[in-house]
């Protein structure tokens, strides 16, 4: 799903969970934690080696859909993987990432 301020009102914690992400379609490794306490809190995901980290952009209520869009977008500038999921190609001599693709094969 595209994280946009329409649906991210629609959002609401699953029964029985304390936390939950959702992750946006277009930009890998961007998403929206939902915590018990109704705080809602963006983050943007990536992984170095085997290890997975998590950085906290802002609040729902600081930063807009937008906004942190282009904050994670700068992270993963940074990082060196700025490539999203909808990517068709990867560019020549790189390696796909295989985490971030669709899946070709539904079951």
């Amino acid at each position: 799903m595209k994280l946009t301020q329409k649906a991210i009102a629609a959002l609401t914690l699953p029964e029985g969970k304390t936390e939950a992400i959702v992750f946006d379609q277009d930009l890998a490794g961007f998403g929206l934690r939902l915590r018990t306490g109704g705080s809602k809190t963006w983050i943007f995901q990536y992984k170095i080696g085997s290890q997975h980290r998590r950085v906290t952009l802002g609040s729902l209520s600081a930063l807009t859909p937008a906004r942190a869009r282009e904050t994670a977008a700068t992270c993963a500038q940074r990082l060196g993987w700025a490539r999203t999921r909808r990517a068709k190609r990867p560019k020549a001599g790189r390696a796909r990432l295989r985490r971030w693709a669709p899946s070709r094969n539904p079951i």
